[in-house]
């Protein structure tokens, strides 16, 4: 069975407040100059070819600009909260949807490889980000259950219709990283969800997998689009 994205009208309001709270129009590029956007894409699209975030040396080559200024490039986008740096380096710790050490959601992208997404939305996003099919593997935020996800053709594969749900949670204090994408999770189940949010109360929606498959698709499918 397909479970194609749902624009219900819960998913239509979380995709806006998702968007709103990370500063979306920045995160995709908007104001960068041309040389900040080729390494800002250069960056999403190694990660999951190399299975990590690419270093200030390989993105210099790649985008064919000197490494100081690669470097300067990198600390403008930290400032603009497009990628996470390690504090006092140039080290990669994440670039939205991606995060360069372990998570509970990695992301299998065919014909690229795979590495660890940020959150829940972010598994979502990356099969419309690459227009591939992906495969997600997580696990339920309240108990560890896998929760085993796959995308073809811009829908979820499934033999019924899955049980697991996502959480969007939609308040942010400070870096998306650190904050807003910390709820952004799956559940294994509805009843999981609501004993999860009995003990963690915050702004947000429930929803289920092809709400958050409409959510993923909304907030990355132009990410890797030119300015």
């Amino acid at each position: 069975m397909r479970f194609e994205p749902h624009p219900s009208e819960t998913a239509r309001a979380a995709s806006k407040a998702i968007m709103d709270a990370i500063d979306f129009e920045k995160k995709k590029g908007l104001g960068l100059s041309e040389k900040e956007d080729k390494v800002r894409r250069f960056i999403l699209e190694s990660f999951p070819l190399l299975g990590r975030a690419p270093t200030v040396e390989e993105a210099s080559v790649a985008a064919k600009i000197p490494v100081d200024e690669t470097a300067s490039i990198f600390e403008h986008l930290n400032d603009q909260d497009i990628i996470y740096l390690k504090p006092g380096t140039h080290q990669i710790k994440g670039a939205y949807p991606f995060s360069n050490t372990a998570t509970p959601h990695r992301v299998t992208i065919e014909g690229q490889g795979s590495c660890f997404a940020m959150c829940a939305v972010d598994a979502l996003g990356a099969a419309f980000m690459f227009n591939s099919d992906t495969t997600i593997d997580s696990s339920c935020a309240q108990c560890g259950r896998k929760v085993h996800i796959e995308i073809k053709d811009g829908a979820i594969l499934a033999k019924k219709e899955p049980m697991a749900v996502v959480w969007a949670g939609t308040k942010r204090c400070g870096p998306a990283a650190t904050s807003i994408c910390r709820t952004l999770l799956f559940m294994c189940t509805p009843e999981h969800l609501e004993k999860w949010r009995t003990e963690n109360p915050g702004e947000g929606a429930a929803l289920t997998l092809a709400e958050g498959l409409y959510v993923g698709r909304s907030v990355f499918k132009d990410f890797l689009r030119s300015l």
